[in-house]
């Protein structure tokens, strides 16, 4: 092989393992726009941004929860329990000495986590029936309102429907109208044609 050829040859391979780099980059390039594309669509979706919005909100909701029970249920719960915090109520284990620390069972914040827990679930069934009770309303009103388009619609059909019996009525009272001066014509025309075919 002359060296000419080698290099036509050696050009050849490079020009095909570019063009090979080439449909690599452009493939990955692909993905990466339908990645993107995916990806911004979830985003977009309805449902996610939902799911967003009542993060943030849950995220407030929990901390007013939170701030009710330290602030105002806890300490009225202290004042009925001469003074101890709930939070601070516990069993200890093992007491605490120099070598080891204080090992206890702390059900008093676990009392409090059941008390934000209750007062959530409540809040949450009560706004839940809020809105339920509204929705069923609006529902009624749709309800009422197609119920009294549908009627209204009836009405017109039935109107439309009298109308149309009224008017092919009317028509056939002409055919027939029509039918019996075409006969008294032709009788005419026969007498006619009798006194005609006498005074012959």
């Amino acid at each position: 092989m002359s060296e000419e050829d080698k290099k036509v040859l050696e050009a050849r391979i490079e020009s095909a393992r570019k063009k090979e780099r080439a449909e690599k980059r452009s493939k990955i390039e692909k993905k990466k726009k339908e990645f993107m594309s995916d990806f911004k669509k979830f985003i977009t979706r309805g449902n996610v941004i939902d799911l967003a919005v009542a993060m943030v909100i849950g995220t407030a909701f929990n901390k007013i929860v939170s701030g009710l029970v330290n602030y105002i249920i806890m300490p009225l719960v202290g004042v009925i329990t001469g003074g101890f915090s709930i939070v601070d109520w516990k069993w200890v284990v093992r007491p605490e000495t120099e070598t080891n620390s204080e090992l206890a069972v702390q059900y008093g914040a676990f009392l409090q986590a059941i008390v934000d827990f209750l007062i959530i679930a409540f809040s949450v069934f009560v706004a839940v029936k809020v809105i339920t009770k509204v929705k069923n309303k609006l529902n009624e009103k749709e309800a009422e309102k197609k119920k009294a388009e549908e009627a209204k619609k009836k009405a017109d059909d039935l109107r439309s429907a009298e109308a149309l019996r009224i008017a092919e009525e009317k028509k056939r009272q002409q055919e027939d109208e029509m039918r019996e001066n075409i006969r008294k014509q032709t009788l005419i025309l026969e007498r006619i044609a009798e006194t005609l075919s006498e005074n012959k």
